[in-house]
């Protein structure tokens, strides 16, 4: 029987997979509790939904896939999901509303993937007075929008501030309802085609840019093994990456929200750094950069001192990362 490239690349990974998890410890011989994770396209956690799409993740944990980081908020603001894939900005913005999280991984840190998108003809920051910005109305798109304006010595009075998700934006500046977008891949392809420029990026954002893997605080214990079950999945995925860069690439981009050349992904992921696991441990352990980090975001997300806990064990962990790994690509 001829196997197609997905089945021989979902079996082979099969394979690949479960030795992996009998290295890492892991095994399935007791029932794991129900895992609900919600993510949404973002090249970062793009390792975690390919594994998800190949049939690697254990049939306990349920993946759904949003739209975007503003669905997934309000997925777990009614407990539809207990797991979540967000920026680090929006999980503050997830405990301001009442919804305790825990950092338990690091998928990336954006340098440039996230980007301000304007009409070819526009040459200087300045110009941007008096346009429509469409961005996403979640902390991070408010993030990007403040330093945006920053950077163009302009004020939320002197723009027209469009609230609209990522996938809405390229139908909202064709119905001439936006001039700029602030947007990221897949959204982003679009508009390049159409002659857009990018005008800002998340470079000039230092320190600003992580997404993440986030638990609901009270669910850590209950769900322990399966969220090192997640984890292991993502580190496994992006070592395949690197070790078989071209099926993976085909596999990423030939996906339902993601049909773009794979050109497009790979000058997406060049926009953003891959933590491998070890360096994952060391930002999750490191309290004091963290602590600066936090402080950093947190005039951006609405979120006070209070909200915060005292322990930022509480906020940040590495319980849950595999204890061996390979690296990571892009890093």
């Amino acid at each position: 029987m001829t196997l197609s490239r997905r089945q021989f690349i979902s079996r082979s990974f099969g394979t690949c997979f479960l030795s992996g998890l009998a290295m890492f410890g892991l095994s399935g011989c007791s029932e794991p509790n129900l895992v609900r994770i919600g993510s949404h396209p973002w090249l970062g956690y793009e390792f975690l939904h390919l594994g998800h799409r190949l049939g690697q993740l254990p049939k306990h944990i349920h993946f759904t896939e949003y739209r975007s980081a503003s669905e997934i908020l309000s997925a777990l603001s009614k407990k539809e999901i207990d797991v979540a894939t967000l920026s680090l900005d929006e999980v503050l913005i997830a405990r301001a509303r009442g919804i305790p999280m825990t950092v338990i991984m690091i998928f990336d840190i954006s340098a440039g993937a996230d980007m301000v998108l304007a009409p070819h003809h526009t040459k200087k920051l300045t110009e941007l007075a008096g346009m429509r910005i469409g961005y996403e109305a979640t902390a991070h798109g408010q993030l990007i929008l403040h330093k945006l304006l920053e950077a163009a010595h302009l004020t939320l009075d002197d723009i027209s501030a469009v609230a609209v998700a990522p996938y809405q934006q390229y139908d909202a500046w064709k119905s001439d309802q936006i001039d700029i977008a602030i947007s990221y891949e897949p959204y982003a392809h679009p508009f390049l085609a159409e002659g857009f420029k990018v005008i800002f990026d998340s470079r000039q954002l230092p320190n600003m840019n992580y997404d993440v893997l986030a638990v609901t605080t009270d669910k850590l214990s209950t769900l322990s093994n399966s969220l090192t079950d997640l984890t292991t999945t993502h580190f496994k995925m992006l070592k395949s990456f690197q070790s078989n860069p071209s099926d993976m690439l085909y596999e990423m981009t030939n996906t339902i929200h993601n049909r773009f050349p794979i050109d497009v992904m790979k000058s997406g992921l060049r926009g953003i750094a891959l933590p491998t696991l070890e360096r994952n441990h060391a930002i999750l352990s490191d309290r004091e950069t963290l602590k600066t980090i936090v402080k950093g975001l947190m005039p951006y997300t609405g979120v006070s001192a209070d909200q915060l806990p005292r322990d930022l064990d509480q906020l940040f962990t590495n319980q849950f990362l595999p204890k061996n790994s390979p690296n990571a690509a892009y890093y």
